[in-house]
């Protein structure tokens, strides 16, 4: 993943002051957040402050087995990567529909993270 990652950076450019989370082989990469990895402790502020990635990296997780499920990437992909950009998003986009539809018919399986209000589009705007 990684190496696909650094390989596309083209495809995805960023401000300088943005970062990504990722797994620990992302730690190769600039701009990443990781967790850390060697056997160490953590003191308590790293704890802290991994354990708020998680949050986030256990939705995108899921929506990363949702994608890979997809019966389009259930075989090898011999194409442009610039094409595949546009799969993934065409399916992150399909995805993201299923659950705002199942989110109006009650259910709650990719029901968002933290405090604030996840309504769609909030009543406060």
């Amino acid at each position: 993943d990684s190496a696909l990652f650094m390989q596309s950076r083209a495809l995805h450019p960023q401000n300088s002051w943005e970062m990504n989370i990722g797994d620990s082989h992302f730690d190769v990469c600039p701009h990443f957040d990781t967790p850390p990895h060697g056997g160490r402790h953590l003191t308590v502020l790293e704890s802290v402050y991994y354990n708020m990635i998680q949050l986030p990296r256990s939705r995108i997780e899921t929506m990363n087995h949702v994608i890979k499920s997809h019966a389009m990437f259930k075989q090898t992909y011999r194409g442009y990567v610039e094409n595949l950009s546009v799969f993934v998003k065409i399916s992150m986009h399909a995805a993201a529909l299923v659950i705002r539809t199942n989110r109006e018919h009650g259910s709650f399986r990719y029901q968002g993270f933290g405090w604030w209000s996840h309504e769609n589009p909030p009543s406060h705007f």
